[in-house]
């Protein structure tokens, strides 16, 4: 007797949290994908305070070469790029890995000299992309945003319109039966076409989702040279090792420490070359980073695959959807009078106001006493 005085209590103060909340449908994918973006948008922030606040970049080209100097070197090195060895083979006493002798190289950057340009030694990977590491995060939160955005758009209210405020608790009666007769009109009224376009938007917006996730995987690999989908993998396992670990994963993609090639005139107007060894205390939070996003995206990616087939499940196979509504019911009977007369759209609509109506099982019954489904097993005493 307890324990049922706890579940009316509970049913109440959960009815009227719904009541205070704006109805929405929302589901698990949209939620996920949310979240995603929310922690993507908290990378960015992150990213972007550690790129423009603070040196991102210093570099140097040995103690002959003037601070002024080392500062264009330093400038410089950041706005091209910085390159480390791929073929390289590290001696044992090296202290940095990809780091070694470069072979002469007749590559100047554009009105240095020359017009024309020697194509680039192979095993040289240049790293240009951690420039553009913020602006990157900051497209995938706005993609990862974009599908529940675009369903909020087509939503548009069409569930708060269909409720008519009996997802709010009247305490008169005759209040709250004509809420719901209202609801229940307005609900014949959008029946078949209506609902089953409204359903059409919010799976096409799903599948906009789930795709949304898979690209941004590949979007996320093209933009890290290709490396994505390994990096994580070893990634994990170096967290708190060496920087100068030349099999740590996260050296490879993010260098701590690379070379860059400064070129100038000297005294006879020839055009010398310099290299210079630039540290690189930005890639050290870009990579904790992008472990973190790479769990985030294959979690996502994972999750929402799962959640458009179960949905397809639900759509597709004969009985799945009536059984997850039937089985929500007050009143078992009445839901299946109602869902032999309706269509998939009609029963995606059933479902969402499952959540929010307060005595759903009065609206089903008033709903096939004024549609003329037959005779409701449900007393309606207002």
């Amino acid at each position: 007797m307890i324990l049922n005085l706890f579940d009316g209590i509970k049913s109440a103060v959960g009815k009227q949290l719904t009541a205070n909340v704006k109805p929405n449908v929302d589901s698990a994918l949209f939620k996920s994908m949310k979240l995603a973006a929310a922690f993507t948008g908290m990378a960015f922030v992150l990213v972007t305070a550690r790129t423009y606040i603070g040196d991102n970049i210093d570099c140097t080209a040995g103690a002959a070469v003037k601070e002024e100097e080392t500062k264009a070197i330093t400038s410089y090195c950041f706005i091209t790029s910085t390159f480390t060895l791929s073929n390289f083979t590290l001696p044992a006493a090296s202290p940095h890995p990809g780091l070694g002798p470069v072979p002469h190289r007749e590559v100047f950057p554009p009105g240095i000299g020359v017009d024309s340009v020697v194509e680039e030694d192979e095993g040289v990977t240049f790293h240009a992309y951690y420039q553009w590491v913020p602006f990157m995060i900051a497209l995938q939160s706005v993609l990862l945003f974009l599908p529940t955005k675009i369903w909020q758009s087509k939503e548009d209210g069409h569930l708060e319109y269909l409720l008519c405020d009996t997802h709010k608790v009247h305490v008169n009666k005759e209040l709250a039966h004509a809420k719901r007769s209202q609801s229940v009109n307005v609900f014949n009224h959008s029946r078949n076409f209506s609902n089953g376009k409204y359903l059409a938007w919010f799976i096409m917006c799903e599948i906009l989702g789930c795709g949304f996730t898979i690209g941004n995987l590949f979007l996320t690999d093209a933009f890290l040279g290709g490396q994505f989908f390994d990096f994580g993998k070893g990634a994990l396992s170096y967290l708190t090792g060496s920087v100068t670990d030349p099999n740590n994963p996260l050296n490879i993609v993010f260098p701590k420490i690379g070379k860059c090639t400064w070129y100038k005139y000297g005294p006879s107007g020839s055009i010398v070359s310099m290299d210079a060894i630039c540290v690189l205390p930005l890639n050290i939070v870009n990579e904790k980073t992008y472990v973190v996003l790479w769990l985030t995206y294959i979690l996502l990616c994972a999750f929402t695959c799962a959640a458009l087939l179960y949905h397809f499940f639900l759509l597709l196979v004969p009985g799945r959807l009536d059984a997850l509504i039937t089985r929500r019911s007050e009143n078992k009977r009445d839901m299946k009078v109602v869902l032999k007369e309706c269509s998939k759209g009609d029963k995606f609509i059933l479902w969402c106001l499952q959540s929010y109506v307060v005595d759903f099982g009065k609206w089903t019954a008033q709903l096939i006493e004024e549609a003329g489904f037959g005779k409701p097993e449900f007393e309606l005493k207002n």
